[in-house]
């Protein structure tokens, strides 16, 4: 899933202040009222991850406040902050609808972090339902609108987002080139924001490499860093980076750990944690009382949190039984994952959890189904990618 941070470059500020004075005697209540309504949308961006029934409830109420507001720019913010609300929860057309409203509202302003962070949310989905053609051409129209603009953090977000494409896809040769564009910018510009992924199925080209042990060399001095200004969000990342550098390096004891406390950091922030991922590395340890544990936490929180997170808690859930030789449970929680998936159109997902289904339904001896879901899965694979 992408995160992001609104950049207020110190010109922007001071013109988006301008344009609220105006000529009359209210003026200062005016721009006073528009700067705490668009500070409060911004705060709402980042909490997709907390309560989510309970968020987007009042993410929505904010949308009202501000259509009744005088504050065009808020506006074209606030669309795109519940159309990020729609599309975290595998409502894709009802979040392009926002995208679209505020893309044409930022792009009239050159409000140009409004407008290339919507632009980027439309690639990104497209990407989740594994429209690469139309995913592509949204992340390079959204990083040209950040390199417009100067944006360095945005830049190398959509290059990061752009690489985890075409790693879906299975085109490890552009994955690789956009990693590494990625790379450069952040040499140039040292403490900008990046987020680390775990590459799996690239793991042949990457564990190799120098990259994952460099990444956590640079993550060890950022949480130093970030820890001495009090940036818990910025904390969280960082141990996020760490776990997956180490999952990569396939030291899933030390990824687990990481994983805790980036789950306590967010725990510290009113979000949800992720204790799926704490569970995934303990199950690749063959720690089997600990992955369990982790899980049933997660499971804990299903109803309070995305479709899409609520899916992989189910999905993660069946690898875990699946790993662990308890079949009927795997394919009771496989059976979960994809009919919620089918309902959302998450496409990228759909051809590893049939795979792991014709596993399953193979080892039962239910050999129908496993031809139905190996037929299924793969003209699917044709469409989205063979390898996940």
């Amino acid at each position: 899933m992408s995160y992001f941070k609104v950049v207020i470059k110190p010109a922007a500020q001071f013109l988006f202040l301008l344009l609220l004075v105006t000529a009359s005697p209210g003026h200062s209540q005016v721009r006073s009222d528009s700067a705490s309504l668009w500070s409060r949308i911004i705060q709402l961006e980042n909490r997709i991850f907390a309560d989510f029934p309970e968020t987007f409830a009042v993410a929505n109420s904010v949308l009202k406040e501000t259509e009744q507001a005088d504050c065009t720019r808020c506006l074209g913010r606030a669309l795109m902050m519940v159309g990020k609300f729609y599309w975290a929860n595998g409502q894709y057309e009802e979040g392009l609808k926002y995208f679209r409203k505020s893309i044409a509202i930022s792009q009239e302003l050159k409000d140009y972090d409004t407008w290339s962070k919507a632009t980027d949310l439309v690639a990104n989905t497209y990407y989740y339902q594994a429209y690469y053609d139309s995913a592509e051409y949204y992340f390079q129209k959204a990083y040209s609108i950040a390199e417009e603009s100067g944006d360095i953090n945005g830049m190398i977000l959509i290059l990061h987002n752009t690489s985890l494409m075409y790693h879906r896809k299975g085109d490890f040769k552009r994955t690789i080139e956009f990693i590494f564009k990625g790379e450069k910018l952040k040499d140039k510009f040292p403490g900008s924001e990046h987020h680390v992924e775990s590459l799996g199925a690239m793991g042949p080209f990457m564990i190799d490499s120098i990259y994952y042990k460099e990444k956590i060399k640079d993550e060890i001095k950022n949480l130093q860093h970030y820890k001495s200004i009090s940036d818990s969000m910025a904390i969280y990342y960082s141990y996020r980076n760490l776990a997956k550098s180490y999952r990569q390096l396939l030291d899933h004891k030390r990824a687990a750990r990481y994983f805790i406390k980036a789950c306590n950091a967010m725990n510290g922030m009113g979000l949800i944690p992720e204790w799926d991922m704490v569970a995934k590395d303990y199950s690749d340890a063959n720690m089997k009382d600990s992955a369990f544990y982790y899980h049933y936490l997660a499971k804990g929180d299903i109803g309070r949190v995305t479709q899409p997170n609520a899916v992989y808690t189910l999905e993660l859930l069946g690898d875990t039984h699946l790993h662990f030789n308890q079949f009927d449970s795997a394919l009771f929680y496989y059976d979960s994952a994809l009919s919620m998936n089918y309902r959302m159109n998450n496409r990228i997902t759909f051809t590893g959890i049939h795979r792991q289904l014709v596993r399953v339904h193979t080892i039962l001896g239910n050999y129908n189904e496993a031809e139905y879901h190996l037929t299924v899965g793969m003209k699917l694979a044709k469409e989205v990618a063979l390898i996940h």
